[in-house]
């Protein structure tokens, strides 16, 4: 009899009790069949050859074709081509009793493709052949949403790692987990050396404490965003200074997830800053350095003035006294002015633009001619020795100015051994590829000046060419010596290098152009063999009258016939009432009322024949351009001997270049 069972009839014996209770439907085959045919899920029956031997309605909905129409194919004839092979070693497997969990797609008529999830097993039927009962879960939508999720990822890890500015994925730790190109290129390392690396790796030594307080704060939950500037360390040690912009991503649980970083690379601006810095720091230490140069020079103006009187006074004293004891007495203040003047010289040197005119020298030369009175210098306790490199390049100074360097760093050297030591002077032969600071690339000769003293604290290390500083007690030094020795080099166009170990001792190493060039035959004292003079007027104008007085003395003991006066209005009025030429003005640079120039253009206008030598004990910038060169005027620096005052005016009247 025929019984109705929910929604569906199966057919039952007359043995079949209405089933009461919760028993459920019983097991019949009409419940089967109908359970088979109604599931929403495609199922089928396979034979051994893999042919459809039952299908129900779901199955062909899902693969657009009619059961009775699939009833005559084999499941191979709707599988997918790329997807074959692999179906068929499933099948091979459960036929030996493996169960099949697989996805695969299937191939409509209309050529659409259909993706299912099958599962299957084997089973014997009644009759002892091999059937298959295969489930397929239509999967197409999903297959389709993470075909979709999967080429939004890979635009998005595209965007990431082409994206012109770094960026990278770290794990709350700080650990790397994903790096973009821009930032491997920025740091030198590759993505795999960075993916074995945290953040602090990268972060210089001296600002790891700060970021780890930001780690530490941001593990608290203190901090969502991160909005910092990094000095890292790149891959090849150089410095690069990083801003980094990071936002946390947290679960659903607030705990953080990974931290997602941008880098804005600050490093050439940093450098230009610190350029800029740089440069106003120099421009501060020049004005400094001018200003108390300016105050030297008015200082020294008036000093050389008194200095070339005692000098002159006390070598004529020396020279026409008869008294032993006289002459003794008057070589004693000689050899102390010579001494001032030797100090006298050095404040000009610092506070002078431009000392002497620059010749070339051969620094091996210099370094043996001077090397006696470094010794005497340095003292009986210290071993000095040369190392001297030949051939050396010449270099292009002027000869006091580069002995005034030798003297100072003689001194500094004997200052830091004051238990004696070793000073060694090593000249050699540099080469720098590439710019090194405020030096370009070249040829340089290199003058090392290493002592074994007691060092230089790092506290003081950048305040050793600070002009009046200096670190020894009152009285001992006028802390000129090395900022002399650096404004010297500098102008010279070489640079200074300063290395020093407390208790090992100190090396400064100068580097000079090399000029190239072969340094000329030294030319005779200009002091000796003087000529004298053949009745040849000379106008001296200067306002220091004792000097006036002494230097028309010696001009009338040497055969010329001087006319003094102390300034330029009475040198003009003098000059005004004259009917004779004037073969030589020698006057004063620097003086009230109107310059040694100004005087000398003045003169030369009613007498242009005149010869022009000009002295000055000043020196800043107002003798400038006053050199021999300028038109046709001598130059005679103060304080000056007698010998040096006598040659300087044979030379000015015996020039050949017209005036």
């Amino acid at each position: 009899m025929l019984v109705r069972r929910r929604d569906f009839w199966y057919e039952a014996t007359v043995q079949d009790e209405p089933p009461t209770g919760n028993q459920g439907p019983p097991a019949t085959d009409a419940w089967y069949r109908a359970l088979f045919e109604q599931s929403p899920t495609a199922m089928a029956i396979l034979d051994a050859h893999l042919g459809f031997q039952q299908v129900n309605p779901a199955m062909g909905v899902m693969l657009g074709r009619t059961p009775a129409a699939l009833l005559s194919m084999r499941a191979t004839e709707v599988t997918h081509p790329d997807d074959l092979g692999d179906c068929l070693a499933r099948f091979d497997e459960m036929r030996r009793g493996t169960p099949v969990n697989l996805e695969k797609r299937y191939l409509r008529p209309d050529g659409a493709v259909v993706w299912g999830h099958v599962t299957g097993s084997r089973w014997t039927g009644p009759d002892g052949a091999d059937w298959a009962l295969v489930v397929v879960q239509d999967i197409t939508r999903n297959k389709h949403t993470e075909a979709m999720l999967a080429d939004r990822d890979d635009e998005l890890s595209t965007l990431f790692h082409e994206a012109p500015f770094p960026m990278a994925v770290n794990a709350p730790g700080g650990r790397f987990l994903r790096v973009n190109r821009a930032l491997c290129g920025l740091v030198g390392y590759t993505p795999t050396e960075l993916l074995a690396m945290d953040w602090l790796d990268l972060v210089d030594p001296l600002e790891r404490v700060a970021s780890r307080e930001n780690d530490d704060r941001e593990r608290r939950g203190e901090v969502s965003e991160r909005d910092v500037v990094r000095r890292i360390l790149t891959k090849g040690g150089q410095a690069a200074y990083l801003r980094c912009k990071a936002h946390v991503v947290r679960d659903r649980s607030g705990q953080p997830r990974y931290w997602l970083g941008q880098f804005v690379d600050l490093t050439p601006e940093r450098r230009h800053e610190e350029e800029r810095r740089t440069f106003f720091e120099r421009l501060r230490q020049s004005q400094r350095t001018e200003a108390v140069g300016r105050v030297a020079g008015g200082v020294v103006h008036d000093f050389n003035n008194m200095l070339a009187v005692i000098l002159n006074v006390a070598e004529l004293a020396r020279l026409r006294t008869p008294d032993a004891r006289t002459r003794e007495y008057a070589e004693q203040i000689h050899s102390a002015a010579t001494r001032a003047a030797a100090l006298s010289r050095r404040l000009m040197t610092f506070g002078r633009r431009d000392e002497g005119d620059p010749e070339l020298l051969d620094l091996n030369v210099v370094v043996t001619e001077l090397r006696h009175l470094l010794q005497r210098v340095t003292g009986e306790d210290i071993a000095f020795t040369t190392e001297l490199a030949a051939p050396l390049d010449a270099v292009h100074m002027p000869r006091a100015q580069l002995e005034q360097v030798l003297l100072n760093l003689a001194v500094n050297a004997r200052d830091a051994m004051p238990l004696g030591g070793r000073l060694v002077l090593r000249t050699s032969r540099r080469h720098l590829d590439e710019p090194d600071m405020e030096l370009p690339a070249g040829d340089y000769v290199a003058l090392e000046v290493e002592d074994s003293g007691t060092g230089i604290t790092d506290d003081v290390v950048p305040q050793v060419f600070v002009p009046f500083f200096t670190t020894k007690e009152e009285g001992r030094g006028t802390g000129l010596g090395l900022a002399i020795v650096e404004h010297v080099i500098t102008t010279a166009g070489g640079g200074v290098r300063l290395r020093t170990t407390l208790g090992v001792g100190t090396t400064f190493l100068l580097l000079l152009p090399a000029a190239r060039a072969t340094p000329p035959v030294p030319a005779p004292d200009p002091g000796s063999g003087v000529r004298r003079g053949r009745g040849e007027r000379i106008l001296v104008v200067e306002d220091e009258l004792t000097l006036l007085d002494l230097t028309t003395q010696l001009l009338a003991e040497h055969g010329y016939v001087p006319l003094a006066a102390p300034g330029a209005q009475p040198a003009l009025e003098l000059v005004r009432h004259m009917r004779q030429s004037v073969d030589l003005l020698l006057t004063d640079i620097v003086m009230p009322g109107a310059s040694g120039t100004e005087l000398a253009n003045r003169v030369r206008e009613t007498h242009p024949n005149t010869r022009v030598l000009l002295m000055s004990g000043h020196p800043d910038d107002r003798i400038a351009g006053h050199g021999p060169k300028d038109r046709g005027h001598h130059l005679l620096r103060k304080p000056f001997s007698s010998l040096q005052l006598l040659a300087a005016v044979r030379r000015a009247l015996d020039a050949t270049s017209e005036p």
